[in-house]
């Protein structure tokens, strides 16, 4: 039997083919396959057939579409929502920055002014 051999490429620095390099390293891997190699084999073949079953019957494909943009949908609204939140806390914070500052300025005004009463209370005769 012949050996056909096949070279992948795994940039660093590329998120999925970081996150690809990670599963075909990972101990799922090691314990649920003989190889890696059969790792690679049953997940080409895997993810070809699912291709294949998907642009065969439009539903399919169509569900399949309807769940990537509810997926994309639910990251943008949970991104949406997870702004939000942070705009508020910071709002939130300068508020509470800045009425702090006023009663610093405040207290340091009545320190100020404490001082100098009793600067001219000692050189009263």
């Amino acid at each position: 039997m012949a050996t056909k051999n096949y070279n992948i490429r795994f940039r660093n620095g590329k998120a999925d083919e970081d996150r690809a390099w990670e599963h075909l390293h990972s101990e799922e891997v090691r314990h649920s396959f003989r190889s890696q190699n059969g790792f690679v084999i049953a997940a080409i073949n895997d993810f070809y057939d699912s291709h294949l079953c998907i642009t065969k019957d439009p539903y399919l494909e169509s569900s399949a579409h309807i769940v990537k943009l509810n997926s994309a949908d639910m990251i943008l609204k949970e991104n949406e929502r997870l702004k939000a939140e942070t705009y508020a806390a910071k709002t939130e914070a300068w508020k509470v920055k800045n009425t702090y500052a006023d009663k610093l300025e405040e207290l340091e005004a009545s320190i100020k002014a404490a001082d100098e009463q009793k600067k001219q209370a000692e050189s009263a005769p």
